[in-house]
């Protein structure tokens, strides 16, 4: 008995240790520490890892990979979904991780500023080197194939005012709004696609007061309210109405005469944004899911599939992600996306006036119709204000968060640098794409063009997406200023998911648009703006 019970102590001691490493794929073997022996993690979320399995096949077959790296070794990547994992690797030391490639999904510029006690430098590697090389066997750097307001989103602005990249971003997020073609055609036809958003507003009452074959009322919105998924929808509408450029003086701390300001919080684009989306989804509206409160993000995306509302706020691996539901629950459902309505009171900014009116709406959506339609002015209206509304109806929201990251004391250092400039090869944007079914990478990459077997097979989705992002506005993330990576600044710092706010089920828990605009507001700018002044000083300001 003494024999078996210490080798079940020693097995539990084992799957002890196994899970002690937060990684879900499986506990292996000892894997070698050495510079030809490349461990890899990836956080297994809506992408998923399918693709990075494919594209380290297709590394190892490059001839230049095969004659630089003769034993190269690279294991089965592990994977989980802790979002934090990643950072807190990283920042563990040598001493406790011998991961070289992290793709992660959360951000983790937080931890930028840490440094190595052993080293007194950064936890993570510079990949300056590697945005300044070139792509294997083609003629650009990986920086001039990025995507330009990408490559802008990656420059690290260090506190001692050097500039770094720390990340490499390895998937394009969209996130945009998705609505269920079938429905829309059956139930509103001959009905236009919202384009402006008290547009969307008045078809979103329409929706729930519409019956469905079942006698049933149709629900505009379904959504997990925790996740924040309405968000990009609100940057989108605060960025119209400000601008691209005040909306990236907020990020920079600074009024419109480039001083630091701290009642940059008043942006009123803040609260109209914040508005158009309260008489949306508010409780008080009932155009929400009546579960939006309670479900988990992917039982919201199956029930989507199952018909259960018109409209989700959905990034572009929404298809990969529910490839499962669909397999074992098949839809016969268009869903796609639909182009970002303009907000309605962008018509406060306009020069435009009728007597002393603004622009009505009904004029506005016409304009819109106009610029859709390839126009390049419309009677009536100025040439800047023309312009304003048309740069509004291109701008999108970039996500950041899924990057990649090598840390500095990587003992498979060079390996993992050249593993990401394989990422930005033509193949390896083509097996991105292929394995993911239409998703892409931050890489031009023409897949219409190139490889126009594979992107005729993608669903509309996806060919919408894609005519979406031809010509459009990328707007700056948060996740590229100092103030948020450094200070903590975040959207609405005051205010974690204004969905959650809006849809509360207790009423002690709601929130109206200009209550959660006046607590950034009011917490900024009180007793002196104390905090304000503490937020330059955490950024090093």
């Amino acid at each position: 008995m003494k024999g078996l019970g210490k080798k079940i102590l020693t097995l539990a001691l084992a799957a002890t240790l196994c899970l002690g490493t937060g990684v879900l794929s499986g506990c292996k073997g000892k894997i070698a520490n050495d510079e030809n022996t490349l461990e890899i993690y990836i956080g297994n979320f809506g992408y998923g890892y399918k693709w990075l399995d494919e594209a380290i096949e297709l590394f190892k077959e490059q001839d230049w990979v095969k004659e630089r790296y003769p034993n190269l070794n690279i294991p089965t990547p592990q994977h989980n979904s802790d979002r934090q994992f990643p950072a807190n690797r990283i920042i563990s030391g040598a001493s406790a991780n011998t991961i070289d490639l992290f793709f992660a999904v959360d951000p983790v510029a937080a931890y930028y500023d840490r440094t190595d006690p052993s080293t007194g430098e950064s936890y993570f590697a510079d990949l300056t080197d590697v945005y300044e090389s070139t792509v294997p066997n083609e003629s650009v750097t990986v920086a001039e194939k990025m995507d330009d307001a990408r490559l802008e989103s990656q420059e690290i602005e260090k506190k001692d005012g050097g500039k770094a990249y720390y990340g490499m971003p390895w998937a394009d997020v969209f996130s945009g709004i998705l609505y269920n073609k079938s429905f829309f055609d059956k139930y509103f036809d001959g009905r236009e696609l919202p384009r402006t958003t008290d547009e969307f507003i008045a078809l979103a009452a329409d929706v729930k007061n519409t019956k469905d074959d079942s006698g049933n009322s149709l629900t505009p919105f379904i959504f997990s309210a925790r996740y924040n998924y309405w968000m990009s929808s609100v940057v989108t509408w605060w960025a119209q109405y400000e601008g691209r450029a005040n909306y990236r003086n907020f990020w920079l701390g600074v009024n419109e005469m480039g001083e630091y300001d701290g009642s940059t919080f008043s942006q009123k684009g803040r609260l109209r944004a914040l508005e158009a989306l309260e008489d949306l989804i508010s409780r008080s509206t009932g155009n929400s899911h009546k579960e939006a409160t309670t479900m988990e993000f992917t039982t919201a995306q199956a029930k989507y599939l199952l018909g259960e509302a018109m409209f989700m706020p959905n990034g572009d691996w929404f298809e990969n992600e529910m490839r499962a539901t669909q397999a074992e629950n098949p839809y016969n459902y268009d869903i796609t996306y639909m182009r970002m309505p303009v907000i309605s009171a962008i018509v406060e900014k306009l020069s435009y006036r009728n007597g002393s009116d603004y622009m009505s709406d009904e004029m506005l959506s016409d304009v819109i119709k106009a610029i859709d339609g390839g126009e390049t002015s419309f009677s009536g209206v100025s040439e800047n204000d023309f312009k304003k509304i048309k740069d509004a109806r291109s701008m999108l929201q970039k996500s950041t968060g899924h990057e990649a990251f090598i840390p500095a004391y990587a003992s498979a250092k060079d390996l993992a640098k050249d593993f990401l400039r394989f990422l930005a090869t033509d193949a390896a944007c083509r097996k991105f794409s292929e394995t993911t079914g239409g998703c892409s990478t931050p890489f031009e990459y023409d897949l219409q063009t190139s490889a126009p077997e594979l992107y005729a097979s993608f669903s509309d989705l996806h060919k919408d997406k894609f005519d979406i992002l031809k010509n459009a506005i990328r707007l700056p993330a948060a996740g590229e200023f100092k103030l948020n990576y450094y200070g903590g600044m975040g959207y609405f710092t005051r205010t974690s998911s204004v969905e959650t706010v809006f849809v509360a089920q207790n009423s002690a828990d709601r929130k109206t648009a200009q209550e959660v605009w006046q607590a950034d507001i009011d917490h900024f700018t009180s007793n002196g703006y104390a905090n304000w002044n503490a937020l330059l000083t955490r950024t090093g300001l």
